[in-house]
């Protein structure tokens, strides 16, 4: 019974958006979990972390690190890379799913987080590919800027196909979002506006064939692709 699908469980029960909840009994409980199967985490290592960041759950997370604060075994283990099979870390999940929260509190554990900080995924995919590809019911370029201050050297970083800017300008929803995070990978300096995909499409391309104009003013202003 023990086991990630069991941990998993527990956090589908919380509902971070429950005004109602009773978060310091809920990080009690989380605790008391950890602290009972903590071998269980040390054998899931990062797989335990990825699964809080995916549901959202920052109470779970928090607990996480603050114990491996006191547990250097535990901590080693949480963020080892161990691969994941090409899916993403924990940094990449919780940017993936918008939770800025929990990306936030990760990005805080330097220089442990290093190794789940640049860790690629799917298709070669670094973290900002998976902020600026997110899933969230609302795009929040605040993720974008968390981790530009985090890991400014991996804002242009291609995949396989894209870098994060191409991502960005190939969104066909929620305009103002989108730019703002352009706006912000842009201003790092390091952002290469002209990239030319395999294909031959490159982020501007993208954005005139979508019809977005706003995103087409900063790719030229900012980007200086005149």
């Amino acid at each position: 019974m023990h086991t990630l699908d069991y941990w998993s469980w527990f956090m589908s029960k919380y509902n971070p958006w429950d005004t109602d909840s009773d978060n310091e009994g809920w990080s009690s409980f989380f605790g008391t979990v950890i602290k009972g199967m903590l071998p269980k985490f040390v054998k899931w290592g990062p797989e335990a972390l990825c699964v809080a960041a995916s549901h959202g759950c920052y109470l779970a997370v928090k607990e996480l690190l603050d114990r491996s604060n006191d547990d250097a075994q535990l901590r080693h283990a949480l963020f080892e890379d161990r691969g994941r099979d090409g899916k993403h870390q924990s940094v990449g999940v919780a940017a993936h799913q918008g939770h800025l929260d929990i990306l936030t509190l990760l990005c805080e554990q330097q220089p442990a987080v290093a190794a789940h900080l640049r860790h690629r995924g799917p298709g070669g995919e670094t973290a900002f590919h998976a902020a600026t590809a997110m899933v969230a019911s609302r795009f929040e370029p605040a993720v974008v800027a968390a981790l530009v201050d985090a890991w400014p050297e991996g804002a242009d970083l291609p995949g396989d196909h894209t870098t994060p800017l191409h991502t960005l300008a190939m969104c066909d929803t929620g305009e103002d979002g989108y730019v703002e995070a352009a706006r912000t990978l842009l201003a790092t300096g390091r952002v290469d506006a002209n990239f030319v995909t395999e294909e031959g499409s490159g982020a501007l391309v993208e954005a005139v064939s979508r019809g977005r104009e706003a995103m087409v003013e900063v790719l030229v202003k900012e980007g200086e692709q005149v």
